[in-house]
């Protein structure tokens, strides 16, 4: 006699949900910015952009107030 024969069935996994692929920007440098000349209430700066004289140490960019150490400028 010989065992009855048991049909293997394929062993069914529940679906599997793809990894998502993340992809970071890598981070942007800007060199520095530089009062190369003030004339009156205006200064150009090292970029091409027009700073205006607030007060007697203050300059506001197109975007607001600027910071300013030396001739370095950091502008929002």
């Amino acid at each position: 006699m010989t065992p009855p024969s048991t049909a293997s069935r394929p062993v069914q996994r529940p679906p599997q949900n793809p990894v998502p692929v993340v992809t970071v920007p890598s981070p942007r440098f800007d060199p520095p910015l530089t009062v190369n000349h003030c004339i009156g209430a205006s200064c150009l700066a090292s970029d091409g952009s027009t700073l205006t004289r607030v007060g007697p140490n203050q300059l506001v960019g197109p975007r607001g107030l600027c910071t300013t150490v030396g001739a370095v400028v950091r502008c929002p």
